[in-house]
């Protein structure tokens, strides 16, 4: 399968976050993705969002950064910019 390249954006879910030091954690951790371009985390909304570039970076790789900083992405959705 031939991989596609673009600006895209993914809203994930984050369940755990409970104080604006969790949003640090995740944002902190989803910049460390190699292709992501902004992070905008809600604590009120327990989600973040992602604009990247789906050519270096793929949505398995920002849930694992979620889940490597210790809380829990538990869905995504995803559009073009």
């Amino acid at each position: 399968m031939e991989a596609t390249s673009g600006r895209e954006v993914a809203v994930i879910e984050v369940g755990g976050m409970v104080c604006q030091n969790c949003v640090k954690h995740v944002n902190e951790a989803l910049r460390q993705v190699p292709g992501v371009e902004t992070v905008e985390v809600n604590l009120d909304k327990k989600q973040a969002q992602v604009i990247f570039d789906s050519g270096a970076a793929s949505v398995a790789q920002l849930m694992q950064a979620v889940n490597g900083a210790g809380y829990d992405a538990k869905g995504v959705t995803r559009g073009k910019v």
